[in-house]
């Protein structure tokens, strides 16, 4: 596991707490990953980038991204007969879970290569879910607003 990473496990599921202070240690592969990821704000592409950027390098049949928390959930592909399964969390935030899935066990190896790539990830990630929130609160402040105006 990559030294930026700390692991605790809960349920089955690997839960990574990222320290802000990691991104000086982020390898080239991953580094390149994020600044990909970073021109965007939409939270569906962030996880369809994300999801082809895994899928160069690591066969897979399904990678689902949930959030029950804000009601977000994408999937691509079919869920398959192994998983690894992850918990996304950012200091103190819950950044939501990510799944893959495929026909044969993951190796150790690749779990490695799968765990720095999402270390690319958890910064566009955040971002996204803030813009996708403040978007949201918006919306539902200009209807309440258009409400009360019409009301008025």
């Amino acid at each position: 596991m990559p030294s930026n990473l700390t692991s605790a496990p809960k349920e089955g599921v690997r839960i990574y707490s990222i320290p802000p202070e990691a991104g000086a240690r982020i390898p080239y592969d991953t580094w390149e990953l994020s600044t990909h990821l970073l021109t965007t704000l939409e939270l569906e592409r962030v996880i369809d980038f994300f999801a082809h950027w895994v899928a160069k390098d690591l066969e897979q049949k399904s990678l689902t991204y949930r959030h029950d928390e804000h009601g977000i959930f994408f999937s691509v592909g079919a869920p398959s007969r192994h998983s690894i399964n992850y918990r996304l969390v950012l200091g103190e935030t819950s950044l939501g879970e990510l799944s893959l899935t495929r026909e044969k066990r993951f190796s150790t190896e690749e779990i490695r290569w799968l765990e720095r790539q999402i270390c690319g990830l958890v910064y566009a990630l955040r971002n996204a879910l803030r813009f996708w929130q403040a978007a949201g609160e918006g919306l539902d402040s200009f209807v309440e607003q258009s409400m009360l105006r019409k009301a008025g």
